[in-house]
């Protein structure tokens, strides 16, 4: 939703009695514009509101209308955009809008001058790579993700570098450069690997599975022009049965649900 005239996205109209509500895990994403841009507007105090986990760069209090102070906000996801306006160091706090994402932030590269590096080892929660945004992992240097990465842009990981995954790989829309890297797959639960086909931009190096449970499941061809390693946890193939071509070697120390795939 993009808001009304008025900038408005969640008006709270009053209930009969006194009631107490609580919204889990919404995702706040578009500015609601208007010449009074509320997210939330809550205009009487017979209710109260809470929001827990709540994420996006237009959650929390700056974009509500509360006089009555019953609209709460709690466990919420703090969301820093790249701006690069020091230098193209990630861990520069200048280079951000909220500071340098921790393991509980997420992070939104957009379309900019100067395109942010990761060096040494870096951490986020869920990485966002808009259309015409460039994300870059120095050789040898790791980022370490607790979620997602979603790729709209250019993601490059030099050589040695390594991009560690809690949840889920997209680059439905997005350009891959892999060069010699390693991505690793090691959250805890189901994670799916949405790989945008097996052209040139989609391709991966080596892929490494080391999980503690759940499965790492193929959404879409892949194409590995180094190593397939499964040190542990379950890799699987997909329900639609995707191929995988690996051009280095193959190690299964883990599960490796083959469904009617073809390797």
């Amino acid at each position: 939703d993009n808001g009304t005239a008025s900038g408005i996205i969640l008006q709270m109209a009053d209930l009969a009695g006194t009631n107490t509500f609580t919204v889990t895990n919404t995702g706040f994403l578009t500015n609601p514009g208007g010449t009074s841009p509320y997210n939330v507007y809550k205009t009487n105090t017979d209710d109260s509101f809470t929001f827990d986990q709540a994420y996006g760069e237009f959650a929390g209090p700056t974009y509500e209308f509360d006089p009555g102070n019953i609209v709460n906000w709690t466990n919420l996801v703090i969301v820093s955009r790249w701006t690069g306006a020091v230098s193209d160091n990630w861990a520069t706090a200048g280079n951000w809008t909220l500071g340098v994402p921790t393991a509980s932030d997420d992070a939104i590269i957009p379309d900019v001058s100067r395109d942010p590096v990761v060096r040494n080892r870096q951490v986020a929660r869920n990485v966002t790579i808009n259309t015409n945004g460039f994300l870059t992992i120095s050789d040898g240097d790791t980022l370490s993700l607790g979620g997602s990465i979603t790729n709209s842009g250019t993601l490059t990981i030099t050589n040695a570098g390594m991009l560690r995954m809690g949840v889920n790989f997209t680059n439905t829309n997005g350009v891959f450069n892999a060069n010699s890297s390693t991505v690793a797959f090691s959250g805890s639960g189901s994670q799916t690997i949405t790989t945008g086909g097996t052209a040139v931009g989609k391709r991966f190096y080596n892929l490494l599975v080391n999980k503690s449970a759940g499965s790492a499941v193929l959404v879409g061809n892949i194409d590995i022009n180094g190593s397939f390693i499964d040190s542990s946890g379950t890799f699987d193939v997909g329900a639609s049965n995707y191929s995988m071509n690996v051009a280095g070697n193959w190690i299964n120390l883990g599960t490796f649900n083959a469904r009617n795939g073809t390797t």
